[in-house]
């Protein structure tokens, strides 16, 4: 692999006899179905997280109280200089096996799909937010028993608290890292659901990353796991940025690019996770390429324990991403002045995401690198935290809407970028996660319509 990979492009499909690609719905009801075909992509590129020929512009002291008098020296990214890096594109293509072990949940409950010529529009839903993190991972991971490589299976599963965000939020990167699905959990109870589809990727004896304290998840649940022939380790701190530095320090050693979010609210960290997801995915795959952690502020404050973990790093060594007006307040105070191409700041939620997507997921022409776009509610949390782990595979943008009115900043993204996707993927694919109640159906069909050339 080329050393700057920046995105594994994936889709998942199912190939019936003769190779002619199907969709998973299609297959249910269009005969007999052999293999599961998911296509893997690489891009190489040096994007706006690689620190090769960026500039130093200035230092800023740092902030009362901390042991380092000058903060990390900013580097000054140009656009056109990002673009340059990205040199060529590696595709690969991996074959599986049909799941062998059956999961609690069948394709059927899981997936809606609507094919078009152009685009092909699934939604991803369960019955409640457990069911749909283990939706998103059916459509992510075979059994652990399949027939296929090692490589393309599930290496450890990250568990987060689905009654709350901040965790989950930092957890993307760390399941990506690790190849596996970010399931959701009630605190003091595994949901069976989640439980099967667990013991269907991941073998006895395979690592189960609990995110957050006992308040988080339970003790009980840990030693339920334990029982079943796991190795659990918690990942906690004394609170929700002190345990998404702990989640950092589990990306490779030396990890210093990061994407702050504020922790006090959930979207803006939805969309900078999906992009940190990614990062992390491709260090998985290359150890030269720069895995992304997220980081929580506490709005426009940079919490100690974070300034403190920062303070770690030598000047110069950290290069900071900043996901909306309250996360780039504390970053720029901490930091000084950043340069804008680290910044990604809307008007609101919208279009904080938008940019995101524009900047990350897109080729040196502007189009869209990946399968296509994921979409889900930027009013509730819980659909779109299993949904970063699995975009991120795909080099999809997480764009955000209200659950009855398709946004008018993301209807414009979708309608710039209408039908863009790799040439590898006979459409382009635009992921719904969550019910009708999260995203109506009125809303996919515009999002569909929208995105259609």
């Amino acid at each position: 692999m080329i050393v700057a990979s920046l995105a594994v492009l994936a889709h998942w499909s199912y190939a019936p006899a003769g190779g002619v690609r199907a969709t998973p719905f299609q297959s249910l009801s269009g005969g007999p179905v052999a293999q599961r075909h998911r296509w893997l992509a690489a891009v190489s590129v040096l994007s706006a997280a690689v620190a090769a020929g960026l500039v130093v512009t200035s230092a800023s002291a740092a902030p009362s109280g901390t042991a380092t008098d000058h903060r990390v020296p900013v580097r000054a990214v140009k656009a056109s200089e990002i673009q340059s890096k990205i040199t060529e594109l590696l595709r690969q293509s991996k074959i599986h096996h049909l799941a062998s072990k059956p999961g609690a949940l069948a394709l059927q409950d899981c997936f809606t799909q609507e094919v078009n010529p152009s685009v092909t529009t699934t939604r991803i839903a369960g019955a409640n937010r457990y069911e749909t993190s283990v939706c998103v991972s059916l459509g992510t991971w075979p059994a652990h028993d399949d027939p296929v490589p090692i490589e393309e299976k599930a290496q450890a599963v990250v568990l987060a608290g689905g009654d709350r965000f901040p965790d989950a939020l930092a957890g993307g990167p760390l399941a990506t890292f690790n190849h596996g699905p970010l399931l959701l959990t009630q605190p003091n109870a595994l949901p069976s659901v989640v439980l099967t589809e667990i013991h269907r990727i991941l073998a006895s004896g395979g690592t189960i990353y609990l995110l957050g304290g006992t308040a988080a998840i339970s003790d009980a649940v840990k030693n339920q796991l334990t029982t079943d022939g796991y190795n659990v380790t918690r990942v906690s701190g004394a609170d929700r940025y002190a345990t998404a530095v702990e989640i950092a320090k589990l990306l490779p050693a030396g990890t210093n690019f990061f994407f702050f979010a504020t922790g006090r609210n959930f979207p803006d960290g939805l969309a900078a996770g999906d992009a940190a997801a990614m990062f992390s995915f491709v260090a998985s795959q290359d150890p030269t390429f720069p895995a992304m952690a997220v980081l929580l502020t506490n709005d426009k404050v940079m919490p100690q324990v974070t300034a403190n973990y920062l303070n770690t790093f030598p000047p110069g060594e950290v290069l900071p991403f900043t996901a909306g007006g309250q996360a780039d307040a504390a970053a720029v105070s901490f930091f000084g002045p950043l340069p804008a191409e680290l910044r990604f700041v809307g008007q609101n939620r919208y279009e904080t995401a938008t940019k995101i997507a524009g900047s990350f997921f897109t080729d040196p022409q502007g189009a869209l690198l990946g399968a296509g776009v994921g979409l889900t509610t930027g009013v509730n949390f819980p659909d779109a935290l299993s949904a970063t782990a699995n975009l991120a595979l795909f080099a999809e943008p997480l764009l955000l809407t209200q659950p009855t009115a398709l946004n008018p900043t993301t209807a414009a993204f979708l309608t710039n970028h209408a039908g863009e996707h790799d040439p590898i993927f006979p459409t382009a694919f635009l992921d719904v996660f969550g019910g009708t109640a999260s995203v109506s159906n009125g809303v996919k069909n515009a999002a569909t319509a929208a995105y259609t050339p």
